[in-house]
């Protein structure tokens, strides 16, 4: 059993994978506020041992919208980070509990994280 961010309860299997795919949506005034609150839990998200890519986006079109891509190793690592401290803080924060949030969770279809060592945050290759 696993509990994500928002407090949703659900079976995963052990030792696979987990991706999240989240578009978060400000309430209108707030959109600095989240920002801020989401910006601060991305250092720590990153460096969890279980957080293979954590990745936050703000859309140019619409300045209140934000992507959250996140892949885990595994249920637990996903588990963990909803339990961190960081991670009840922004779902805790004014500015969250306001928003618009709606999670996709994927597993991979291998079942494999992506290749140790790699840089996931820079191109794969050159356009």
């Amino acid at each position: 059993m696993m509990v994500n961010s928002l407090g949703v309860r659900r079976e995963v299997p052990q030792g696979i994978a987990r991706v999240f795919a989240a578009t978060i949506v400000a309430r209108a005034g707030e959109e600095d506020a989240l920002e801020a609150v989401l910006r601060e839990a991305v250092g720590p998200c990153r460096a969890e041992p279980g957080a293979l890519i954590y990745e936050l986006s703000r859309s140019d079109a619409e300045p209140g919208r934000f992507f959250l891509y996140e892949v885990f190793r595994d249920a637990d690592a996903h588990a963990a980070h909803s339990a961190a401290p960081h991670s009840r803080r922004v779902v805790g924060s004014e500015a969250f509990k306001n928003a618009t949030v709606d999670v996709t969770e994927y597993g991979l279809l291998d079942g494999t994280p992506p290749a140790a060592g790699r840089r996931t945050h820079e191109p794969v290759h050159d356009l």
